[in-house]
């Protein structure tokens, strides 16, 4: 009788387990569910979102300027900076690609009975604000760190920044002008929001 008191009134180690499992994946499961929610809600402020973004990399600037150090994860941060908003700036599908498949001059399509249609991109706004803060972040938590520190010749890699940023940014137009898209939005109507004003 008394080991089956005791057996009733003890805790089975695999059921706790189980239960400690289970708590977890439940806890992971509502932190990505609140993170997405948070998400979709930030997402409707843009310009919100790059004040932000702004006054990151400017904190980050400053503490690189206080600091002295830390050339090697900037001139990396750049690079990634350059390199999404080329991305930003590019066709989800690279007409160069299709061209060399078609055999033939490609044209991006871009209108249709004189109606803008919408440019897609590779990676769009909200994508682009969201690797860009975090790689921001990342770098700014990694600036408490002196195991970051390399003795390198900061000149020398400003230096190489600027010759990729011009190097590619003059592909980048070029590539624009062959295949006869523009990438930004201003000055193009957005029938959207025109009948939006006038139901308003």
């Amino acid at each position: 009788m008394s080991n089956q008191s005791q057996w009733n009134g003890g805790s089975n180690p695999n059921e706790a387990e189980g239960t400690g499992k289970l708590d977890i994946e439940d806890l992971k499961f509502v932190l990505k569910r609140k993170y997405r929610i948070f998400l979709d809600q930030i997402s409707a402020y843009p310009k919100q979102r790059w004040v932000f973004l702004v006054v990151l990399a400017i904190l980050y600037i400053l503490r690189i300027y206080i600091n002295d150090g830390y050339a090697l994860i900037t001139y990396l941060l750049g690079l990634f900076y350059l390199n999404q908003f080329l991305l930003y700036l590019s066709p989800a599908e690279d007409p160069e690609d299709m061209e060399f498949e078609n055999d033939s001059e490609f044209i991006l399509p871009m209108r249709e009975n004189d109606e803008y249609k919408g440019f897609a991109r590779k990676i769009y706004e909200f994508e682009l604000w969201k690797l860009l803060t975090y790689a921001t972040m990342m770098c700014f938590v990694m600036t408490f760190f002196e195991f970051f520190v390399f003795p390198i010749y900061w000149p020398l890699l400003a230096s190489y920044f600027v010759f990729m940023t011009t190097f590619l940014c003059r592909y980048k137009i070029e590539h624009m002008i062959r295949y006869k898209y523009i990438p930004f939005d201003f000055g193009k109507k957005q029938y959207g929001k025109t009948r939006i004003k006038a139901k308003n």
